[in-house]
């Protein structure tokens, strides 16, 4: 079971990216956008979607998870 550890958030608040440590102990993150509501969809709110891009590699660390995936939020 994965858990969530922490996440960066850019500045504009429109992406974030979510680090999970597995049972292993080993740290994980993947991209996140901010998808707009659309009530005609049924989705009064916004909500957190997946991006194109796959999730990162494996990190014995989370510093180092958190230093590769900084280049994305900023």
């Amino acid at each position: 079971m994965e858990i969530a550890s922490k996440v960066l958030s850019s500045a504009d608040g429109k992406l974030r990216v979510v680090f999970y440590e597995n049972e292993n102990g080993l740290f994980q993150w993947i991209e996140q956008e901010l998808i707009p509501p659309d009530p005609d969809l049924g989705h009064p709110d916004p909500e957190w979607g997946p991006t194109n891009h796959i999730p990162s590699g494996y990190f014995a660390r989370l510093d180092d998870a958190e230093g590769e995936a900084r280049k994305i939020v900023g």
